[in-house]
């Protein structure tokens, strides 16, 4: 049984004084109920709307050279990694995580020797499986580096209890949110909430990589409304169309 991808509502790019949750009740907003990404609690955090807010503005003013092109590739590609994501029982709108890796791009290959899609660093990478050498890097292979990153997200997920957790042990890797929550919380039930209270116990790219995802996601589900256009409606979407 496949996914439902969420149909957000449009927002404004400010904050308005509406809660992130207020909005998902509204009738017309269909998503499946599985998807923990927007059911979790931290939506009805004021602070936190502000921030999917503020990175909702970035996507919509200050990434107009670049996120079209990350659209188009998300077009091309996405359907394989929701077919992935629900083969897995992972909430599908995980599928807006390569978007703010890589733009989609499978050939990306960041500062810090992150690679690929999903952007795995070469001991994670193998650490799962795959091939990193100088002739053969798998982490550019769009099927086997989702394959490793979504096991990678479900041992994270079974670790931490939580997706905003997980999300964040996957951006600054699991060992230094172990240590902020020894250190900082080691009673805490563990929950999404729990890292938004502690948000500013990580690096700044850690604390808003989880905000940096909805923001990115509510502009990528409906980008029409947001002045882009809609690369699903061409007529041309295959990968030899995009390099």
């Amino acid at each position: 049984m496949g996914h439902t991808l969420p149909a957000l509502p449009v927002i404004p790019a400010r904050f308005d004084g509406v809660l992130l949750e207020a909005y998902l009740r509204q009738p017309e907003v269909v998503y499946d109920p599985l998807d923990h990404l927007l059911t979790s609690p931290v939506l009805r955090d004021p602070d936190f709307a502000r921030a999917v807010h503020t990175w909702i503005e970035y996507w919509t003013v200050y990434a107009t050279d670049w996120f079209p092109s990350f659209l188009t590739r998300m077009a091309a590609s996405g359907n394989a990694v929701d077919s992935a994501l629900a083969m897995r029982g992972l909430p599908p709108s995980l599928r807006y995580l390569p978007l703010i890796e890589s733009g989609y791009d499978p050939g990306v290959t960041s500062r810090s020797g992150a690679v690929g899609l999903w952007q795995l660093m070469p001991t994670t990478a193998r650490g799962l499986g795959l091939t990193v050498a100088p002739l053969v890097d798998e982490r550019h292979h769009a099927e086997k580096s989702t394959d490793a990153a979504l096991t990678y997200l479900a041992e994270l997920h079974a670790d931490f209890g939580s997706w905003f957790l997980a999300l964040a042990a996957y951006n600054t890797g699991p060992t230094r949110v172990r240590s902020v929550l020894r250190r900082y919380a080691p009673e805490a039930p563990r929950g999404d909430s729990l890292f938004w209270a502690l948000r500013h116990r990580f690096p700044v790219e850690t604390r808003e990589f989880v905000p940096k995802l909805y923001g990115a996601m509510w502009v990528a589900s409906r980008p029409e409304a947001y002045g882009y256009e809609d690369p699903t409606l061409a007529d041309d979407l295959s990968p030899a169309r995009l390099h």
